[in-house]
């Protein structure tokens, strides 16, 4: 019955926390009982139109009535346990890749985690700074340096730029979820994602070269490289060390986590050595923290921060405490808007494109589905919301998700507790994370980022499909050397002409019959394969020279018809045959330009005395070449255009037989026309009939 389904039906049961009088405030608890069966409607009644609008935008009015303390619990460790990773990633991010102050890393954590809980999908999902947006934000927000201080007029400007690519982003995200847009990221392939994650992951690892050796470096990656060997006299052996141990110390940890992963029914002992490996992050960043102190309180003049010398250890500097409030935005620039404007659209697309990737795939390994077009409403409004907390943009990171979901996480409210950590940190512990060691920051940022270096990826592509290799190439090159939005879009150009190429140039085929059977096979060589009776064509079978099968290769659109009806004329001429029959059960459209290919080709081959049935074709082809007066104008059934390739296959052999047939009576008879007049009757006869 219902309570050994639902046992925690009761609505006492169900709200044991907090959020109970908003729960019973949107919803009718009994009416969700009756609606879903459990006060003994047999069959309970279809969802109010609104109801299920409401539902559908707000996901969380369908998990929310359901809220419960064990989910409460899961919660709450999965929420304390990704704060504790996103507190030192974030500032990481900020600092090391977006080349902003690293609070703003901070700003950029709670708003929209908190904002996703009402409109995000997936239960995992957790939404913050990541590294490929800081690396757009970087280039997009016009950065040419690190913003050391904020009292800069460039760094402040840097600022405005980061945090309008969060609203412009995030409008462009919403709209494309309110007009189910989402369709337009499919026109990037995974290889020219893949080559761009692969430059991304090149230039960010060695865009923290600089930090974990102690120098100053420009970040464009063709300047940075000779920057590194230049300042490398430079080093300063404290920040050195700390990078080779905070390094291993990540590298540890996340063994750790991972050893523990796979291990069922943890013990005590094991809980908290995973819970250790997942924070890891964190502990390094603890220990960088503690070094700092220590030499501080030893000597403060071994800081960088207070002064420069080849044995000092540098810091994160400066981080004003509490959630400050936005700048007044000044009015763009002329130089900026270009550089805004394709900047938004990478934010909008890639952003989409690497949280409903992370969703989709932790939805599939733990059973449930997700609205990828309300991901994007999710996505659209927490970064417009997180725009008004001096946020820059956010998606979803997958090395806290996994985090989030190996914890056992239940609900999005998880991000309630993930914001309300960060929150902590910016109100109570500002003063202790000037104190965090930026080659400790440096460290987690190489760790994590050198696993999107995917270099088997092209390997497989050598081997797969050589083709590919062309987007791949041009995105990585593109990225690397010129920028996000030249390569990700040249090679996306290039994949979508490859696309139109091949669209335009399906490829057709002929079919011959297999021995004793009704298969049909595409025929390989016209001219050698017809005439073997070991390739497939056995005696008593179909003959190739007196009947042909050709299998349209696609939809039929204006680009393909030519080249279709050159494939017919040219196969028709090879074999010699008298009559074709054109499968198109593969041709799922055609536009008004294919329907008069259709028409040509059929009194193509009437002039050549061949025969035409169709077979397999749809009903939606069927029903527009029958409106443009086809079938009517050649004496064709419409109903005989559906019919099976091997039923087709007999009618024309039949009309064959007959034609033959007429022929051989024709010329016996005694008042025989001449063979001009012949010519003439053939020619008419060789329409479809």
């Amino acid at each position: 019955g219902a309570s050994t389904r639902f046992p925690h039906s009761h609505p006492r049961q169900r709200i044991q926390i907090g959020v109970g009088a908003f729960s019973q405030a949107c919803f009718n608890m009994s009416e969700i009982r009756r609606r879903r069966g459990l006060n003994g409607d047999t069959e309970p009644r279809p969802a109010n139109p609104v109801v299920k609008c409401v539902q559908s935008r707000l996901p969380i009015t369908s998990w929310l009535p359901t809220y419960n303390f064990a989910k409460l619990q899961a919660d709450v460790i999965a929420g304390l346990t990704v704060g504790l990773m996103v507190v030192p990633q974030s500032i990481a991010y900020a600092s090391t890749i977006a080349g902003l102050r690293p609070e703003m890393g901070l700003y950029s954590s709670w708003v929209g985690v908190m904002v996703y809980m009402f409109f995000g999908s997936s239960k995992d999902v957790t939404l913050g700074p990541t590294a490929i947006m800081s690396k757009i934000t970087f280039e997009a927000a016009g950065t040419k340096s690190y913003c050391l201080t904020a009292d800069t007029p460039e760094c402040a400007n840097v600022t405005e730029n980061a945090i309008r690519l969060a609203l412009f982003g995030g409008v462009l995200n919403l709209l494309m979820g309110l007009f189910n847009m989402g369709f337009i990221i499919d026109f990037i392939s995974l290889p020219v994602i893949t080559g761009f994650t692969t430059s991304a992951a090149l230039t960010i690892a060695w865009g923290q070269v600089h930090s974990l050796i102690g120098v100053i470096a420009r970040r464009p990656f063709l300047h940075a490289v000779p920057d590194i060997f230049n300042h490398l006299h430079l080093a300063k052996w404290p920040d050195v060390v700390m990078s080779i141990v905070c390094i291993l110390l990540t590298i540890g940890l996340q063994k750790l986590k991972q050893k523990y992963d796979k291990s069922k029914g943890k013990s005590v002992v094991g809980s908290i050595l995973w819970f250790i490996g997942a924070a890891g992050n964190f502990f390094v960043v603890l220990l960088g923290i503690f070094v700092v102190m220590t030499v501080h309180h030893i000597d403060a003049g071994s800081i960088c921060s207070k002064t420069v010398t080849s044995d000092c250890l540098t810091d994160s500097g400066h981080i004003p405490p509490g959630i400050q409030p936005i700048l007044p935005i000044t009015p763009i620039g002329k130089s900026n808007i270009a550089a805004l404007a394709t900047g938004s659209v990478l934010v909008a697309l890639i952003g989409y494109l690497e949280s409903v990737a992370i969703a989709s795939a932790f939805a599939r390994s733990n059973g449930y589905e997700v609205d990828t077009t309300q991901e994007l409403v999710a996505i659209g409004m927490s970064n417009i919301v997180s725009f008004f907390f001096k946020s820059y943009p956010v998606t979803g990171s997958f090395s806290r998700t996994a985090v989030n979901s190996s914890t056992g996480v239940a609900t999005p409210a998880a991000g309630l507790i993930t914001g309300a950590v960060v929150l902590v940190a910016l109100a109570f512990l500002t003063k202790v994370m000037q104190y965090i060691s930026k080659a400790s920051l440096a460290s987690i940022i190489i760790v994590s980022v050198l696993k999107m270096f995917d270099w088997r990826f092209p390997l497989k592509l050598w081997k797969v499909n050589k083709l590919d290799l062309i987007p791949w190439c041009v995105s990585f090159v593109g990225c690397t050397i010129w920028g996000i939005e030249y390569g990700v879009g040249a090679g996306a150009a290039i994949n979508i002409f490859f696309m139109l190429y091949f669209t335009a140039r399906p490829q057709h085929s002929v079919l011959i019959k297999e021995r004793d059977s009704t298969i049909y096979r595409p025929l390989r060589d016209l001219s050698t394969d017809a005439d073997n009776t070991n390739g497939g064509v056995a005696d008593g079978d179909l003959s190739v020279s007196s009947v042909m099968i050709v299998k349209v290769g696609g939809s039929i659109f204006y680009p393909v018809g030519k080249s279709w009806k050159d494939f017919i004329r040219h196969s028709t001429r090879s074999s010699g045959c008298s009559a074709v029959v054109l499968d198109f059960s593969i041709a799922s459209n055609i536009d008004y330009t294919g329907v008069q290919f259709v028409k040509q080709v059929v009194e193509d081959c009437a002039l050549e005395h061949v025969i035409v049935h169709f077979a397999e074709m749809p009903m939606r082809v069927s029903a527009m070449v029958q409106r443009a007066g086809i079938f009517e104008q050649f004496g064709k059934d419409p109903d005989a255009a559906t019919q099976t390739v091997a039923s087709a296959v007999a009618a024309a052999e039949a009309d064959v037989l007959e034609r033959a047939n007429n022929k051989a009576v024709f010329h016996n008879h005694p008042a025989a026309p001449s063979s001009d007049e012949s010519a003439h009757l053939l020619s008419k006869s060789g329409q479809i009939n």
